[in-house]
């Protein structure tokens, strides 16, 4: 072999080792590159809370017959061992309601407010949880009242497509409605969601709330719902609320003991 054959020899094989050299190191990158990607993805991801904006109507039967435009906003988030709960809606109402002898008057102009945080810690399929509720119903005289409870639960089922948890504690409550009291209650609820297919989800819940010293005294709220996609952001939400305050015809017979609404609305989430 000449010594010009053997230069060119030993250039292809430095020139062959670099390129390889070159690139497994591209490789690498692109490898490192993919991966921090997908760590910020998955850390922007965490930071995005869902939230939703909704605009719909209410029909009212109770204590009142009342046609109402309804508001809220809501937001959830599965913070790893934490979980976040929260919601604000309103209602404006044109009532027909009912005065001390029982006929009927019309076109009162009435609202109710209701905001709600509920966070749980979870400990495997075990979870605690502290929760705040304030609410205002005019028409139910409920000037305001504040449910504060604390207390332990467990996901009977806890997967995306289908939650079941069920919870027990202790709740205070703070109200004028239209008296002013207070009293400690217990507090039990549940709540199955359904997650049907990527455009429909339905769900239920149901609270239970004695008071501890006068079980007589209690407040029952319940709930069935659907939601169903109309576009990737905007979805259609129909669902039946009932809520019962046992001593709401305590001081005026012409307070109704049960509430009921059939709510409908066009839901934006981001």
């Amino acid at each position: 072999m000449t010594n010009k054959t053997k230069i060119l020899s030993a250039v292809a094989c430095l020139v062959a080792s670099a390129a390889i050299s070159m690139a497994n190191e591209a490789a690498a990158a692109s490898a490192g590159a993919a991966a921090l990607m997908a760590d910020q993805s998955a850390l922007s991801e965490q930071k995005n809370w869902e939230t939703k904006v909704s605009l719909g109507y209410e029909l009212n039967s109770g204590n009142s017959e009342s046609e109402s435009l309804s508001g809220a906003i809501s937001t959830e988030k599965n913070l790893g061992v934490w979980r976040l709960d929260a919601k604000a809606e309103g209602a404006y109402k044109e009532s027909t309601t009912k005065d001390a002898d029982g006929k009927k008057v019309d076109e009162q102009t009435e609202g109710n407010a209701k905001a709600k945080a509920d966070l749980k810690r979870l400990f495997g399929s075990f979870f605690v949880y502290a929760g705040e509720e304030i609410s205002h119903d005019a028409i139910a005289d409920v000037k305001y009242r504040s449910i504060t409870s604390l207390g332990i639960g467990v996901f009977l089922w806890d997967q995306p497509e289908f939650r079941f948890p069920i919870s027990v504690g202790l709740a205070y409550v703070t109200e004028e409605a239209p008296e002013k009291d207070d009293y400690l209650a217990l507090r039990f609820t549940e709540e199955t969601t359904w997650q049907v297919n990527a455009n429909l989800k339905l769900w239920q819940k149901f609270e239970f709330i004695p008071e501890v010293s006068e079980f007589d005294n209690i407040l029952i709220n319940g709930e069935v719902g659907g939601e169903t996609k109309l576009t990737e952001t905007l979805s259609l939400t129909i669902k039946y609320v009932v809520e019962y305050d046992a001593e709401a015809d305590k001081e005026d017979d012409s307070i109704e003991t049960t509430d009921s609404k059939f709510v409908t609305q066009i839901s934006y989430t981001f």
